[in-house]
């Protein structure tokens, strides 16, 4: 579809349809990914990264249009990879000048995929960290890549992840962090390895044989249970008021999560509300 000039005006014509009809405030595309990535079967070519700055182009011109007859303003953003090679695949100077803001999706940069244990969403680089490429994956490089690339600070908006990622058959040494296991956990809220933030809150943190470690590099908490070799990488209130801090530090947009569902009892919520508005 972005690669026929056609097409993308019927997706930006159909989209406005959209939202007038459901009264919604704008638009939100989430491509995973542009010329590389993503699930198996994904169709994708090097004319991506052109080719998504001229299909958000097309969708903005649609909105204003639209705005100026309907006597609003209609909101174009995007959610983006915290990967560098999102950075790479992507216009995100020419992008963020057509765009309202960009989520930034700073989480799952390790999981049940890693042959060892790591921090779902590391606020900063932890030179202990055995994975891959540990420089680039974590929060504060993700921002520093998205801002080098030419997007400014108001218009970045960084991602917390309301839930945990876990991972079982993980040495018993240091909590489990940076250990082998042997794979994603067997156990989760509605999939395995995946932990929404209100069930670690009644069924793990700190019970249940579990205990909370502080990682001080990083600034994140993980949970291990030595019955199964069980760890499990989240945020908490102490991690999130960290990333909040961090936001204003650097005079990003704001925050958004995934999920609010993920926090029923509002306990992450409620820290980036006092947090950013104190």
């Amino acid at each position: 579809m972005a690669a026929d000039p056609a097409a993308r005006a019927v997706f930006a014509k159909s989209a406005v349809d959209f939202l007038r009809k459901y009264q919604f405030d704008g638009v939100d595309l989430d491509w995973e990914y542009p010329v590389s990535g993503g699930l198996a079967g994904n169709t994708y070519r090097p004319e991506d990264k052109q080719n998504y700055t001229l299909l958000l182009q097309t969708i903005r011109a649609e909105l204003d249009k639209a705005g100026t007859a309907d006597g609003r303003k209609y909101l174009l953003t995007i959610a983006s990879g915290a990967g560098p090679a999102f950075v790479a695949n992507t216009e995100l100077g020419k992008i963020s000048q057509t765009l309202d803001w960009i989520n930034i999706m700073t989480y799952d940069f390790h999981g049940g995929w890693d042959p060892k244990a790591g921090q779902n969403a590391p606020l900063y680089f932890d030179p202990a960290d055995p994975s891959t490429d540990p420089v680039n994956f974590n929060v504060d490089k993700a921002v520093a890549n998205h801002l080098n690339a030419g997007v400014a600070p108001s218009k970045l908006v960084m991602g917390l992840p309301y839930y945990g990622r876990g991972m079982q058959g993980c040495a018993n040494v240091n909590g489990g962090l940076y250990q082998t296991c042997s794979g994603t956990a067997a156990k989760g809220t509605w999939e395995n390895g995946s932990f929404d933030f209100y069930d670690l809150e009644a069924n793990y943190i700190n019970k249940n044989g579990y205990t909370r470690y502080w990682n001080s590099v990083t600034k994140t908490p993980y949970l291990y249970n030595p019955s199964g070799g069980i760890f499990i990488s989240y945020d908490d209130a102490q991690s999130i008021t960290e990333k909040v801090n961090y936001i204003k530090s650097r005079g990003l947009g704001g925050a958004m999560s995934w999920e609010v569902t993920q926090d029923r009892n509002r306990t992450l919520q409620t820290a980036v509300k006092n947090g950013l508005n104190p």
